[in-house]
């Protein structure tokens, strides 16, 4: 597990944004995000409505565990995400919970090696999250967490963001960091086939990507461009970048997400660091059109509140 945490560690040291998911087409619901609950110092999940408003958290915090990386099934009614405790060093496994922060079920195998980053397909019956073990790498398993397969591994100096199933069909995203020592060699967004092929969709170009997500036709991608992690573009399936839709310098965004009806992208701001109690950062939740135009603060970071970072999620309006 030491090894584990090395590696998360790595991670976060690397880049302040995660990937992110897929959006599944439908009227538009809530958001649900993570963030650093600035009372107990844990990151716990929340949910709020994407006019603005009070945000509530649906995880409750105990001691040092951690609630983290919530994805939206495709019904709006089930939310799955990762959960760990930082202080005794315990593996991460995979929950999932009701869209009111019921029910918590653990749908890991309680023996699993550490998953995190969870994402569940369009009919509910394959999960896709990192694992980290002896190695890291991608895996598909069962909803139940049973028949648990690698299928994308890291390289020496690699890391993989999380990877996210398609709004239909099997196809999977995900996000392959390779580094040297502390310095970005390359960051690609790399696309996995039902057949196990993988393509890197970004190798013609020597500009750095993150945070991918799917548009709710699976027909383009959003992702976070540039080393500073500071413009969110819009990506063909090519590996084209189709437009760039916001820049803010000086910030940096992460989980740039559509709605289900495709009219919005939400997405993540934070200014300093975000993620960890013990540094300052200041973070945010914004909406904008779908064309980059009118960003609008959502949510706003308040004393004794919540600090937005990291992985946010869109989901559907149930009925």
């Amino acid at each position: 597990m030491r090894r584990s945490m090395l590696l998360i560690g790595a991670v976060l040291a690397l880049a302040v944004a995660s990937p992110v998911g897929a959006t599944f087409p439908g009227e538009n619901g809530a958001l649900v995000f993570s963030g650093l609950d600035l009372a107990t110092g844990t990151v716990q999940i929340y949910r709020m409505e994407p006019a603005g408003g009070v945000a509530t958290r649906l995880t409750v915090p105990n001691g040092q565990v951690w609630n983290e990386c919530p994805s939206w099934s495709a019904n709006g009614q089930l939310i799955y995400f990762d959960s760990f405790d930082r202080g005794l060093g315990t593996p991460a496994h995979i929950y999932r919970m009701t869209a009111t922060g019921g029910s918590r079920t653990l749908v890991d195998r309680p023996d699993a090696p550490a998953h995190v980053c969870p994402s569940v397909n369009w009919n509910g019956t394959e999960l896709a999250a990192i694992e980290y073990a002896d190695s890291e790498g991608i895996i598909r398993m069962n909803a139940d967490g049973s028949g648990a397969e690698i299928v994308a591994a890291a390289g020496t100096n690699q890391v993989l963001y999380t990877p996210r199933f398609a709004p239909f069909g099997s196809r999977i995203v995900f996000n392959q960091v390779t580094y040297n020592g502390t310095d970005f060699v390359s960051a690609d967004l790399m696309l996995i086939y039902p057949t196990g092929g993988i393509r890197n969709i970004t190798r013609n170009t020597n500009e750095l990507f993150f945070s991918p997500s799917w548009s709710p036709r699976a027909d383009s991608i959003l992702a976070v461009r540039g080393a500073a992690q500071d413009e969110i573009v819009r990506v063909s399936l090519a590996g084209t970048v189709m437009r760039s839709l916001i820049k803010v310098p000086g910030a940096a965004l992460s989980s740039p997400m559509f709605s289900p009806d495709g009219s919005k992208i939400a997405f993540l701001q934070c200014v300093g660091d975000c993620g960890d109690p013990d540094l300052q950062g200041t973070g945010s939740v914004w909406v904008m059109d779908a064309d980059g135009s009118n960003p609008t603060l959502v949510l706003g970071q308040t004393p004794g509140g919540v600090q937005p970072f990291g992985y946010l999620d869109w989901g559907v309006e149930t009925k």
